[in-house]
């Protein structure tokens, strides 16, 4: 199968990070609904219909000013604790990419100080360098800097109301969230301009930019899977969705294995999420286990001995189920149906091969779900 020379959406969009771009033409913010859109959506929602237009923005606008302030001023005080106790972190996730003649640029950190590097390259970070990223957070004043930027202000023309998507665009992002504080900050590619955000995006780049040729690549999949066996690859590199949903009203005699009628299950490095779907009320709340650096080892080891890299992108299965795996920039996607004029035979070998992938998933969904 063909490698994926980009980064899958990642929730996974599916999965992490080319979603939320594209939920930015969608909710007019960077990324999936924040609490800011979901306030500005009920202030939308509870004014009277004679409410002049002016006056339903002018709301919005104090309502979204409210809870960027909010956020900034928690990320504040956490930042300034993380500085005064030298460094010191539960948890540290940095997210900053900035596009720069149409190719954008991105960094991972994570509070260990892995760092991945336009999805291609890991490297990491030394205390040091990660407590002067926090610095140049603080004294950039992030956690002051709007959520969104290029959006109408008052003295400009009004923005046409089905504006083009290169319009909507984000171009640059910071996101950080720092001891369970989370705030980003974004701007569109058109209407007025960060240049604070801008240099704080760049500033931090450069930072963590990697010396050439340093750091850890995946020659393909199988090669970063192996990495990840072995430990050469830090989890965080990893990442992989499995999602089976019944298919009612077909049944074959020949059946994968599966666990519960349905669920959604991503892997973010070491951590599961899995929401059951039921038939009669969707899916559920999600369930959450860590793995430890054993189980993913024997799950990267799974996915590279059959082969994952290697399989048709169409295969058979009794119920709907899509799997995407990641490591760094390469990838597979596999849909398995009931596909007409394919059965369980069709593939042979391959097909195997995938059943046995699907079982060692379907396990860990079991497990997260406390059903084994």
């Amino acid at each position: 199968m063909p490698e994926d020379n980009g980064l899958i959406a990642r929730t996974l969009s599916v999965l992490l990070t080319v979603a939320l771009f594209a939920g930015c033409a969608a909710t007019g913010g960077s990324g999936p609904a924040t609490s800011a859109d979901r306030a500005t959506r009920q202030v939308t929602a509870s004014s009277p219909s004679s409410t002049p237009e002016s006056d339903r923005d002018f709301e919005e606008e104090e309502q979204r000013e409210r809870e960027t302030s909010v956020e900034g001023e928690a990320l504040d005080r956490a930042l300034d604790r993380a500085l005064e106790r030298g460094g010191r972190w539960d948890e540290l996730h940095l997210l900053t990419e900035c596009a720069d003649d149409g190719f954008l640029t991105t960094a991972e950190v994570f509070g260990n100080g892995v760092t991945i590097w336009n999805h291609q390259r890991q490297s990491t970070l030394g205390h040091d360098e990660l407590v002067t990223l926090l610095e140049a957070l603080r004294d950039a004043e992030f956690p002051r800097l709007r959520e969104l930027y290029g959006e109408e202000d008052e003295d400009e023309a009004p923005v046409p109301s089905d504006p083009p998507a290169s319009a909507m665009r984000v171009i640059c992002r910071v996101v950080v969230t720092l001891d369970g504080v989370t705030k980003q900050s974004a701007q569109r590619a058109q209407g007025p301009q960060s240049e604070e955000l801008k240099g704080l995006a760049w500033k931090l780049l450069d930072l963590v930019r990697p010396d050439e040729g340093e750091g850890v690549t995946a020659d393909d999949l199988e090669d970063g899977l192996a990495k990840i066996a072995d430990g050469r690859l830090a989890p965080e590199s990893f990442s992989l969705v499995f999602h089976r949903k019944p298919e009612l009203g077909r049944r074959a005699p020949q059946a994968t294995p599966v666990g519960p009628a349905g669920f959604l299950m991503r892997l973010e490095g070491l951590r599961v999420t899995v929401e059951e779907y039921r038939a009669e009320g969707g899916y559920g709340d999600p369930r959450t286990m860590e793995l430890d650096d054993a189980s993913l080892s024997k799950l990267a080891a799974l996915l590279a001995d059959n082969s994952i890299g290697g399989l048709p992108a169409n295969l058979w299965a009794e119920e709907y189920t899509d799997l995407v795996v990641e490591v760094l920039n390469r990838s597979a996607r596999i849909q398995a149906r009931q596909f007409a004029r394919m059965t369980h035979a069709t593939h042979g070998a391959d097909q195997e091969r995938f059943d046995q992938i699907a079982v060692g998933l379907d396990t860990i969904a079991k497990k997260t779900l406390g059903v084994e």
